[in-house]
This record gives structure tokens, sequence and C-alpha cells, in this order.
């Protein structure tokens, strides 16, 4: 059975579908990041532009990452949005209603996933 993942909602023009099972499966190395996410967070919200270079290293931390995310954390809610000309960045919601914003504007993967270790940390 494959996985989909929509890209998008709201009132946007068009939402993208894509299929996680053909996208490389990258393990994340810090084992910390991916077993305590779920623990710390409820809820990780992603926004990224879907051309603009700006937003490059947060959709490559997604498109090789998310699969080995949901897998470490099955029930923590992950939203991943595309929107033309949106600033890259990630949303973090703690226990609490408590939230932090990290923004990603022209960062690497690996930046993002240290942005990311810094949120769960911080929890």
């Amino acid at each position: 059975m494959s996985e989909f993942f929509a890209f998008g909602w709201g009132k946007t023009k068009s939402t993208s579908i894509l299929n996680i099972s053909t996208l490389p499966h990258f393990e994340i190395t810090m084992s910390l990041f991916k077993s305590q996410l779920s623990k710390g967070i409820k809820e990780l919200r992603v926004q990224f532009c879907q051309t603009s270079p700006a937003s490059s290293g947060l959709r490559d931390f997604v498109a090789k990452n998310y699969t080995a995310l949901k897998k470490a954390n099955p029930e923590l809610p992950i939203l991943i949005r595309e929107a033309s000309g949106a600033e890259a960045r990630v949303f973090a919601r703690f226990e609490k209603g408590v939230e932090r914003k990290a923004v990603l504007q022209n960062t690497s993967a690996q930046d993002v996933e240290k942005v990311l270790e810094q949120l769960v940390k911080s929890a």
C-alpha cells in the first residue's frame, strides 16, 4: 500500500500529491531527534514555497526525511503546506498550546534538522 501525502490546503489554487513510497528513505542520524519528537511536540507544521530557492533546503529536508519522521512518530500530526511565495518556516506546538516558530529561509537541509532538534530540546 502506497502512502500519499497532499501538499497544500485551504484556498490554494492547486494541490500537488507526492507519492511518499517513491522517495529515497534517508534515516535521520540523530536518534534523540527521532525518538523524542512526539514526546515533546504535539504538532509540527511546515510551510514553504514550492518553487522559491529560499525554500529549497526545507523542501529537500521534507522530501528526504518525511517517511522516517512519520515512522518514528506515527501519532504526531505533521502538516506540510506549500504556498506560492510563502516563507520557509516551521511551527511546533507543545503542551498547553505553547507554539514556537523557526524561519528557515535560505537554509540547507542539514540546518533544518539542527533547528528542529533545537525545537525538540526547548519543549
